[in-house]
């Protein structure tokens, strides 16, 4: 019963994300003395931020004509004093086609609601488009995608929406290189599983017992475009959404990676049977197509 319902929590809640390697550590998570908690639960002594309201970031003016090799300004993002810029790690979707030389894309992964393809993807006008179809249905797809590039210690800036939408829930995310998770961790940048898109989530996931610390719970209307920016390094990990603070830790020590992760985007796919897992399932009012849309992905490096 232990092994089956932890393989049906990690299906449901992290379908579309590596998905052998979640199964090996579910196996593996089976052997801990200790009970594992399938729940979404706070590390005692973390903070838990003060909700405030997310007010949408101003628009980016004519985002098709930045000149090649360059990369745009970055709207509502903390300073970037002391940051230089990673070209192989950074995109603003320019052009009519995702770089494959930058990205790798998720294909033909199963979930607990449908499956990611390749089909789902699309870059144009500017911007990164990851489409969602059926949810709540066989078949029901979507897509998701991480760089090539790895690195340990950095910052991430990304702008995107999600259309509102039950049954699907955009992920930004970084995750382990070497893929061992969840002993290596996930640091969920922005997760917004509900489908009215009026509350984003961050957290940073660690250990063989997958504890969570550093918790954030933010209001705002996430079907316009706002601007996450995420910054690790050796002493801790902080992020900023439209250039304010909303999840800042330290400690406990374990909790902050000290190996390469990958920057990955996706929208997961909820259940068909309802209630579902993380990501809400749909129901009548979920549109044919539910589209989460991205203006840029920037890395830096200290230096």
């Amino acid at each position: 019963m232990l092994v089956g319902g932890v393989l049906k929590y990690l299906v449901t809640r992290f379908g579309n994300r590596r998905y052998a390697v979640l199964l090996v550590a579910a196996v593996a998570a089976v052997s801990l003395t200790a009970a594992v908690d399938p729940h979404r639960s706070v590390e005692p002594g973390s903070t838990l931020h003060q909700q405030f309201e997310a007010t949408p970031a101003a628009v980016v003016s004519d985002p098709v004509t930045r000149p090649w090799g360059s990369f745009q300004d970055e709207v509502d993002a903390p300073d970037l004093t002391g940051w230089a810029i990673i070209p192989e790690g950074s995109d603003d979707f320019l052009g009519g086609a995702l770089d494959t030389q930058k990205w790798w894309v998720y294909d033909d992964g199963k979930t607990a609601g449908g499956k990611v393809n390749a089909s789902q993807l699309g870059v144009g006008d500017g911007l990164l488009t990851i489409s969602g179809q059926g949810a709540g249905k066989p078949g029901a797809v979507s897509g998701g995608l991480q760089t090539a590039f790895a690195t340990t210690y950095g910052r991430w800036t990304v702008r995107f929406r999600e259309d509102a939408g039950a049954g699907y829930g955009a992920g930004v995310l970084l995750w382990p290189a070497d893929e061992v998770w969840p002993e290596h961790g996930e640091l969920d940048i922005a997760e917004i599983p509900k489908g009215d898109r009026q509350q984003v989530f961050t957290a940073i996931h660690y250990g063989a017992r997958n504890r969570v610390v550093g918790a954030a719970k933010v209001k705002g209307d996430f079907t316009q475009f706002h601007t996450f920016t995420l910054e690790w390094t050796e002493h801790g990990i902080k992020e900023w959404l439209d250039g304010k603070v909303i999840l800042d830790v330290k400690a406990p020590k374990e909790a902050i990676p000290s190996w390469p992760m990958r920057f990955a985007m996706q929208q997961d796919i909820g259940t068909i049977k309802c209630p579902g897992g993380w990501v809400q399932c749909a129901n009548g009012s979920t549109p044919a197509v539910v589209k989460m849309q991205v203006d840029y992905v920037h890395a830096y490096r200290q230096g």
